[in-house]
């Protein structure tokens, strides 16, 4: 069991965390601002990822323009984005997984399960 978090202010921030083999694994991103780069890989069963590109005050609407991505390898994981939309988002898992994503409008999803 791994657990990874990473907290970012400001505007054009790139976040990666890479969570290889394992199970349990948890990772969290936060970014707040704008036209940040957030990406979560993780590779086993049972792990958790979680984008959130919101302002640290809370998610009201802002135009972030944010790309976002979450790569799951395993069974049994859970990937969830939490923003405030004008983003693009890519979730690939592999099996019996699940997804979350809550945004605003003006966003662009690709999902692979």
């Amino acid at each position: 069991m791994s657990e990874a978090y990473i907290l970012q202010k400001g505007a054009d921030n790139t976040a990666l965390i890479a969570q290889s083999q394992g199970s349990n694994n948890y990772a969290s991103i936060r970014q707040a601002g704008q036209g940040h780069k957030g990406e979560i890989n993780q590779v086993g069963s049972d792990n958790t990822a979680y984008l959130n590109q919101c302002s640290i005050g809370g998610c009201r609407h802002i135009p972030s323009s944010s790309e976002l991505g979450i790569n799951q390898y395993g069974q049994d994981n859970f990937a969830a984005v939490y923003d405030t939309g004008n983003s693009n988002y890519s979730i690939n898992q592999t099996d019996g997984d699940q997804i979350l994503v809550i945004s605003n409008m003006n966003r662009g999803i690709y999902i692979q399960q």
